[in-house]
């Protein structure tokens, strides 16, 4: 005769974790002779302060830069100048004084280029934030016991986790349909992955691999903006980051073997928002990047 087993309760556990430390940098640039920000380099300053709330902030380092013309005394101060407002701001808009370790002038000691005209000479006046952050994991277990038998239970643990590739292998999944990917995350205004996305982009790299004649369009979505085209991506300095996005996991897939005829990418700014963004999980939530199924 068959034991049954006790009846408990559903029992949900998050676990946190941190992943380990990463880094990543932003420039902002300046007038010729000048320290003072731009409301353009305000904008791209406040990209600093991260948009995802599982991230913490560690340590940033400024470093400032001048171009070629004037002496190396004048210049070391207007360098410094430019540091500390840097400095200023970022403390202005709530990043703790003490994560900010080093405020440096570097002079024209570090030029990008030598050449003279304007042009060049702009890409030496400028300011350069290195940053150190720790982007929180959430993971979450679930536990369930009931009153099935044993076998009833040894028949649900014959079946295997729902994945992605299971996703798409299901009949029920046809050509057309989008599928958000879990947990990819990008820093704040730009197009550089978090640690916790590679999970994920493994996972997708499987299941193309797994299913020969998968062909799929990848889509990049933003949140957060006013307006229903695209926002900028502050590396680029384009107005293209939902497309800067997709094109991510393009990248990732084509370099680790994927074929191109196998895939495209096309950003759709904000066009497409899941939620009306009351919080930061809505703004998650339309922060996303799908995969369509163009064949199978």
């Amino acid at each position: 005769m068959l034991k049954t087993f006790f009846a408990i309760l559903l029992c949900t556990v998050a676990v946190n974790r941190c992943a380990a430390g990463d880094t990543t940098s932003l420039k902002v640039y300046f007038k010729f002779n000048a320290y003072t920000l731009t409301a353009e380099t305000k904008l791209q300053l406040n990209d600093v302060l991260p948009e995802d709330s599982s991230i913490t902030l560690t340590n940033i380092k400024i470093f400032g830069h001048c171009d070629q013309i004037g002496s190396d005394a004048y210049n070391r101060q207007l360098s410094i100048k430019r540091a500390n407002e840097t400095k200023s701001y970022l403390v202005s808009k709530g990043i703790p004084a003490n994560i900010i370790t080093v405020v440096e002038g570097k002079g024209k000691s570090e030029l990008v280029t030598d050449k003279m005209d304007e042009t060049s000479r702009q890409e030496n006046r400028r300011v350069l934030i290195q940053i150190e952050y720790n982007a929180k994991i959430v993971e979450e277990t679930v536990i369930i016991k009931s009153n099935k038998t044993k076998k009833d239970t040894a028949d649900t643990g014959a079946k295997k986790k729902n994945t992605l590739l299971d996703k798409i292998k299901d009949t029920t999944t046809k050509v057309g349909d989008k599928i958000t990917l879990q947990n990819i995350h990008f820093m704040g205004g730009r197009h550089v992955l978090l640690t916790q996305s590679y999970e994920t982009l493994a996972e997708l790299l499987n299941t193309m691999q797994s299913i020969p004649g998968l062909v799929i369009e990848i889509q990049g979505h933003i949140c957060c903006t006013d307006f229903a085209d695209d926002a900028t991506d502050m590396d680029l300095g384009t107005n293209d980051l939902s497309v800067q996005r997709a094109k991510v996991v393009f990248l990732y897939l084509l370099r680790n073997g994927i074929d191109e005829s196998r895939m495209s990418y096309k950003g759709l700014g904000h066009k497409f928002p899941l939620t009306q963004e009351r919080d930061d999980q809505e703004k998650a939530m339309n922060r996303r990047v799908e995969i369509k199924i163009i064949a199978k």
